[in-house]
């Protein structure tokens, strides 16, 4: 059943956001790597306003990904101690399996 909504989850973010892209990253593949690297959904939006901020140190698939990862796996995040963070853009989705 997860599995359905991790798919659903997806598919709407394709057609939401699958047209968004900077630096040759589109929000869906992002999405994708950042789920297969830690298991965490960041919302079309989030992914595309980190790359709208244009930092040059978060522009791929790879680099956005693992900073999302990066950012929401601190300790502070996790226990609800900050607010995770990549290029200044507030990192909102959620866990999956």
């Amino acid at each position: 059943m997860k599995k359905l909504h991790i798919a659903a989850a997806l598919a709407a973010a394709i057609t939401i956001g699958g047209c968004a892209s900077g630096g040759g990253s589109s929000v869906s593949s992002i999405q994708q790597a950042a789920v297969i690297a830690c298991g965490f959904l960041p919302t079309a939006k989030t992914v595309a306003d980190i790359l709208a901020a244009g930092n040059a140190l978060v522009s791929t698939v790879d680099a956005v990904a693992s900073a999302i990862c990066a950012a929401v796996g601190t300790k502070n995040a996790r226990r609800g101690g900050g607010v995770p963070t990549v290029a200044g853009v507030v990192i909102h989705g959620k866990f999956v399996n």
